[in-house]
């Protein structure tokens, strides 16, 4: 492979000798490339520039590859003398400066080789690039939020580098130029990284009620890099590009995928002089991981009909979710190892038991003793789900005992005389409890999880504030009904409501 683009006239140079030639034939050419019949031409009269790569070969391009956009139309057609040819050409003169950057970008690509077939290979795949990037709203360049976004983006992606993630991998995970909820995707954990410049308040920006939805992950993870921007000092864009470039020098394959993910994102070599004006210099960094009580709204939490919100959360409220870089890592090449994470502390938004109806180390002297204990712990399971229904939401977790050691529901399926793995029972059971002491609309506000792990079954019920007061009722050892009462979450535990207290509480919150 030859880098032959350097032996001739750049892109633009050719591009300013030729555009204002008057051509007395159809078409003006300038070479490209000393090893391949690649050139710029310009159509006469009107002056229009395209890319043309002509060859031997068969052009073995998709309908996908032929598909142009408003700025550049791809083609695929003969010569004058029955060669095969590609040629993107600008589609609109309007869009002079636009066609103008994308060639600049793929020229270079095109002459690194010296085979036909590759040659054609790149220029369509690097054009599919563009066509992504063209029909998004990044084909301005990057405003400042922008810049300071990617910036933070490249870090977290040589953070995976340097901790020996395989580099094609890495560039792969890397979703954020193309716009998904999170910026980095591996092995089933997520990773959403929030840049935010030292001086200025730690709010994390969250951009839709799914950016911090952990359901379809392992985990979850908030990269967090605390930032000092400062004008003609730290490290620029281009500084940080020309790093990870380094990084991935010995893998041809990654380093192509990350020149496409930077166009994508709408970071282009051409107007990096733009970005050098600004240095920046991360002073912290910290790995949140998004679970338990972690401050956040998702569509599991959100009232019917409600969508598409943009918040913030202060950094400060997260501190309690921190992880350490190196379980990041090992989770990343173990997702297992997350599954079997620690559990959070208990909390106004989590709360633990160890059954919901079966007495674990008691010793119980007759079958009133036992009807009154399980009474007791149902009664735990209707009290809690009511408080963070009344309350702010929350989870509570069946199967762990007050150390945050799982226990596990198989317990209680065991004292029904079902198999210890009969989930479907076990929600059924938990739903019909619920129906009966707090009301049929409760599960409007529910949802069901179960997390096998090496101890036992974890069941997760995650529950969504309620618009509206739910009372509950105690369940009765006797079967004597019990009245309702209006539960509320304080702090670690649930506690209940009466009087002048529920009033105001009513009046304030509904």
């Amino acid at each position: 492979m030859s880098d032959n683009f350097d032996e001739l006239p750049d892109f633009l140079e050719q591009w300013e000798a030729i555009k204002d030639v008057e051509g007395t034939s159809a078409e003006t050419l300038r070479r490209l490339s000393l090893d391949l019949d690649f050139f710029i031409a310009v159509t006469h009269p009107d002056n229009v520039p395209s890319l043309l790569l002509v060859t031997d070969v068969e052009i073995a391009a998709s309908k996908e590859d032929l598909i142009s956009t408003a700025q550049v139309e791809i083609l695929v057609e003969k010569t004058p003398d029955n060669r095969n040819a590609v040629r993107l050409q600008l589609n609109d003169k309007k869009y002079e400066e636009v066609f103008l950057k994308v060639a600049s970008d793929i020229a270079p690509k095109v002459c690194q080789t010296d085979i036909s077939e590759e040659a054609i290979t790149t220029l369509l795949r690097r054009f599919r690039t563009w066509r992504q990037f063209l029909k998004s709203e990044r084909s301005k360049g990057l405003g400042q939020s922008m810049q300071l976004g990617l910036y933070g983006e490249l870090k977290t992606l040589e953070f995976l580098l340097e901790n020996d993630i395989d580099k094609v991998s890495a560039v792969v995970a890397w979703t954020g130029p193309e716009e998904e909820e999170q910026d980095f995707q591996l092995n089933g954990v997520a990773i959403e990284t929030k840049s935010v410049v030292h001086s200025e308040p730690q709010k994390l920006k969250i951009n839709g009620e799914r950016q911090l939805d952990e359901d379809p992950f392992s985990a979850l993870i908030i990269s967090h890099h605390r930032v000092h921007r400062q004008q003609d000092a730290g490290e620029t864009l281009p500084e940080a590009v020309a790093g990870l470039k380094n990084l991935l020098s010995d893998d041809t394959n990654a380093l192509e995928l990350f020149d496409e993910k930077l166009v994508l994102y709408g970071y282009k070599a051409i107007e990096e002089t733009e970005y050098l004006k600004h240095g920046y210099t991360i002073r912290d960094t910290k790995y949140y991981r998004v679970h338990g009580g972690f401050p956040c709204l998702t569509e599991s939490n959100l009232p019917v009909g409600v969508g598409r919100l943009t918040y913030v959360i202060d950094a400060s409220a997260c501190e309690k979710y921190t992880y350490e870089p190196e379980t990041i890592i090992a989770w990343l090449k173990d997702p297992e190892l997350a599954l079997e994470g620690e559990l959070p502390e208990e909390s106004e938004t989590i709360e633990y038991k160890a059954t919901a109806w079966t007495p674990v180390g008691e010793k119980i002297t007759g079958e009133e003793e036992r009807k009154g204990i399980e009474a007791t712990l149902k009664t735990g399971i209707v009290q809690t789900i009511a408080g963070f229904l009344n309350t702010e939401g929350g989870q509570l977790l069946i199967g762990v005992d007050d150390n945050q050691s799982v226990t596990g529901i198989e317990a209680d399926l065991l004292s029904k005389n079902k198999d210890a793995d009969d989930i479907d029972h076990y929600q059924l059971a938990i739903q019909e409890l619920l129906q009966r002491h707090i009301n049929d609309r409760v599960f409007t506000y529910l949802k069901f999880e179960f997390d096998k792990r090496e101890n036992g079954t974890i069941c997760a019920i995650r529950v969504r504030p309620s618009p509206s007061p739910m009372m509950g009722r105690p369940v009765s050892g006797s079967g004597n009904e019990k009245k309702p009462n209006f539960w509320v979450r304080r702090g670690n535990a649930t506690v209940t409501l009466e009087g002048d207290d529920l009033l105001k509480y009513i009046m304030e919150k509904y």
